[in-house]
């Protein structure tokens, strides 16, 4: 990874914090800041946008894993190519306005000092990216390495999260160590972490939203129901183990408040802000019933 990387010109590095932004205000009922986030990204990363093109070329080299090795190659292949296409002038001027929106319709401080999961991943993606098309003299060794890391990336099966715990062959369950962790931490906390995985594509599928059809909008609100539902089976299953009455008690309360959370005409930002949580909470849950 170049020591000089320019994180505010990195894709995927600029879109996770524009993400994590837009539920931080979400969470915190700053519904204005929230929008203006998302008339952002719908603005940016429009249809014929190159910011567009090369937030998919990004998002397909950190998302996909498990490949064969000849597969691996081919989609790099192939992402070399698709690399060149661009207009690498009109994509720095489109980034360069992605940066001017940021700073002077967010406003924040702290926007780019946001911490991103996997930022080494992105930042080689980036600079790999930055090589393939960069016209002259090329850093062969750099573009050689780089390359490996992602043929390594790509063959390499991921770990899901939410996968079983175990010690000594049985289920690891501790109710009672989740009273602060849960009933405490995550409805009173004020979500000042990294998105999870979930929480980033209900934003990202929410900021792109005002530009798909009634069919499609539909389908991304019955998404957003089944978090509930899910919600609802994951604090269920919790109960069902959980000896200490306070939670219990607590628990009960909580599950009346999400099943009172009614489906809404059309999807705004209260109700995405209350799936939001729900997310988080669902997560929560799930890794706990695997500990």
């Amino acid at each position: 990874m170049s020591k000089n990387h320019n994180k505010k010109r990195n894709i995927g590095i600029i879109f996770e914090q524009l993400m994590q932004y837009s539920i931080h205000a979400l969470l915190e009922k700053r519904y204005t800041d929230a929008t203006t986030a998302k008339e952002i990204i719908a603005e940016s990363f429009c249809e014929n946008s190159e910011l567009l093109k090369e937030f998919k070329l990004f998002n397909a080299l950190t998302k996909t894993r498990g490949l064969m090795p000849e597969i691996a190659m081919r989609i790099l292949e192939e992402s070399h190519k698709g690399s060149k296409g661009w207009d690498s002038h009109k994509l720095l001027h489109e980034k360069s306005i992605l940066i001017k929106k940021i700073n002077h319709r967010l406003k924040d401080e702290n926007f780019y000092t946001r911490k991103v999961a996997h930022y080494r991943q992105y930042a080689t993606i980036q600079t790999l990216l930055n090589d393939w098309r960069a016209k002259g003299n090329k850093n062969l060794e750099r573009i050689a390495r780089y390359e490996n890391i992602v043929m390594e990336h790509l063959t390499t099966q991921s770990k899901k999260s939410g996968e079983l715990s175990r010690k000594d062959g049985q289920l690891n369950m501790n109710p009672d160590n989740l009273v602060v962790k849960i009933l405490r931490e995550k409805f009173n906390a004020k979500y000042d972490r990294i998105l999870n995985e979930n929480q980033a594509d209900i934003i990202r599928e929410y900021a792109f939203s005002t530009a798909e059809t009634a069919s499609q909008r539909d389908i991304f609100k019955k998404k957003l129901l089944e978090i509930k539902v899910e919600c609802l089976e994951k604090l269920s299953q919790f109960e069902c183990i959980c000896e200490n009455a306070v939670v219990g008690a607590k628990i009960t309360t909580v599950k009346q408040k999400i099943e009172a959370l009614e489906e809404p005409v059309e999807v705004d930002d209260n109700f995405v802000s209350r799936i939001l949580t729900l997310s988080a909470l669902t997560k929560e849950l799930t890794g706990a019933l695997h500990e």
